[in-house]
């Protein structure tokens, strides 16, 4: 899932550019917790994604930004928190 500063063009690809990518946000699931802890976040910062939002089976949402090469956690919130609060700033 992600948030972006601009839709595609239509037409074009369903592929999204690195820079139009506000957030990506994984939802670990029982399967993929490999892929979706470790290596997505690789590829995503390897792209220059500067946010990146995880979603864990217990409900809370770890809160990362892009620092050079690799991802610093800077938060973690519960979902039902994040959500019943304000918008949060992508800018």
């Amino acid at each position: 899932m992600a948030v972006v500063t601009t839709g595609p063009v239509p037409g074009e690809t369903v592929w999204l550019a690195p820079e139009v990518i506000a957030l990506a946000v994984e939802v670990v699931s029982k399967g993929s917790e490999r892929t979706d802890r470790w290596h997505k976040p690789v590829e995503y910062a390897a792209a220059g994604i500067r946010r990146l939002w995880r979603v864990e089976p217990d409900g809370v949402v770890n809160q990362f930004e892009l620092a050079g090469t690799a991802y610093t956690q800077v938060g973690g919130i519960a979902l039902d928190a994040l959500l019943a609060g304000p918008v949060p700033d992508l800018s």
